[in-house]
């Protein structure tokens, strides 16, 4: 969360890259151990910011991803149910293809958008 973010600008959290561990993304545990892992997760990195924040009022969430010598960012946008994915490179084919199953489990995850 930025602490010194204008006033009027929306909410952001940003995770860094062990948010999206192997115990989440792995698909060695099941969906349920894996949502509330995740949701568990979620809760002590919000409790954790200097300025407490509800999911429901936060705007966008940034998670990095680095994963097989791909570096990209993946930006969901929760009040307009949508996410924007950064990378480096100029990439051409579907998301799944590009992106692989990551992008979709973190969505679901996250809850409906």
């Amino acid at each position: 969360m930025e602490e010194l973010r204008d006033v009027r600008s929306v909410s952001r959290i940003f995770f860094d890259t062990i948010f999206l561990a192997e115990e989440i993304m792995g698909g060695s545990l099941s969906s349920e151990r894996t949502q509330k892992l995740f949701d568990s997760m979620l809760k002590l990195h919000l409790r954790s910011l200097p300025k407490q924040e509800k999911l429901k009022d936060i705007g966008l969430v940034f998670f990095p991803v680095v994963e097989n010598s791909k570096y990209y960012l993946i930006c969901f946008d929760l009040k307009v149910p949508t996410y924007y994915i950064r990378d480096h490179l100029n990439r051409n084919g579907a998301v799944e293809d590009i992106y692989g199953i990551k992008l979709i489990h973190v969505e679901k995850l996250l809850g409906p958008i």
